[in-house]
């Protein structure tokens, strides 16, 4: 009982501290030898500008599929992506995709589709907990903040545990998003 305690303040902690920490993973690593490159080369063309650099999300960073600038899709895509870089650790982005919801006769309501990887060397049962709540917060975070947003789908992939795999989706509901349907590999029944 005292075990099942402390593992869910863990959880809990987690989740409202942002999940930050001091540890970072390789696309982390990738990313900022990326930010520093790029920062380097623009020295010579910023060095003289009395204009603050303005904090974008870097385009070093390639998340498939690759949608026109300015697009509403390239939008939701930059906004998910920033939800999972700030918030969710040992995840990396495969893609992220955004679909017009054809099961809707509203035009502008989409569905996204995020395949990740988990990449934190936990238990199966642990790791099960933390993409459970990742994805429930990241639906509710898309729901909260994109109303033309109907659909997400999250599909995990545990490359320690086998390449076991998960899959959480959500719904709009009128008070958010619920979970509609979830589906894990047996590796986590165990």
């Amino acid at each position: 009982m005292k075990k099942k305690l402390i593992f869910l303040l863990l959880i809990i902690t987690l989740a409202f501290s942002g999940c930050e920490s001091s540890k970072t993973s390789t696309s982390d690593i990738q990313k900022s030898s990326s930010r520093e490159a790029s920062n380097t080369s623009d020295n010579n063309t910023n060095e003289n500008s009395d204009e603050p650099e303005e904090e974008t999300m870097d385009s070093s960073i390639s998340i498939e599929p690759v949608y026109e600038e300015g697009s509403f899709e390239k939008e939701l895509q930059d906004y998910a992506v920033k939800i999972i870089m700030e918030n969710y650790m040992y995840t990396d982005i495969e893609s992220l995709t955004i679909n017009e919801n054809l099961g809707t006769e509203e035009d502008g309501d989409y569905i996204i589709l995020a395949k990740l990887t988990w990449n934190q060397k936990n238990k199966a049962s642990t790791s099960l907990n933390m993409l459970s709540m990742y994805s429930s917060d990241f639906a509710a975070r898309i729901g909260a903040d994109q109303p033309s947003v109907n659909e997400v789908t999250i599909f995990w992939t545990i490359p320690y545990l086998e390449n076991a795999n998960a899959k959480w989706s959500y719904e709009r509901s009128d008070y958010g998003m619920y979970l509609s349907d979830s589906m894990v590999d047996s590796v986590f029944d165990q």
